[in-house]
């Protein structure tokens, strides 16, 4: 993940990846986002949060982060294995924390697009894509 988002910066891979944090919690709650392969970015969703103003969601996710014991493995089996050996409060935890993303916000981008706004030369992509046709 870091070395094909290395020519994006730290504010861009902050936007994508609580881009995915939404669309997979919204979706399927933390379970799901830390499952797929999208759980991949969780460190970067997290300071994301924090960084474009949602530091409630942010708490909220650092005490799932926790029960991991402060970090969540980057490698997806190895995620796998951890979710495997949690303790049978992990899924009502979890449930818990979708209930308080579900309630408190509503995905719509508007703090990130403010965020943009007022720092518009951290988003501009030096690089380039591959078109696919």
């Amino acid at each position: 993940y870091l070395k094909s988002a290395k020519s994006f910066t730290i504010e861009q891979r902050y936007l994508n990846a609580t881009a995915w944090y939404f669309m997979e919690v919204n979706n399927g709650g933390h379970f799901q986002f830390l499952d797929n392969s999208a759980g991949i970015v969780w460190e970067d969703a997290l300071n994301g949060l924090r960084l474009f103003g949602m530091d409630d969601l942010a708490d909220n996710f650092n005490k799932v982060v926790d029960l991991f014991g402060g970090t969540i493995p980057f490698d997806r089996e190895e995620r796998w294995a951890a979710m495997d050996e949690s303790d049978e409060n992990f899924e009502t935890f979890l449930n818990k924390a979708d209930e308080f993303v579900y309630r408190t916000y509503k995905y719509d981008g508007e703090l990130e697009a403010a965020y943009i706004k007022a720092h518009p030369e951290k988003f501009v992509f030096e690089g380039y894509y591959n078109k696919i046709v």
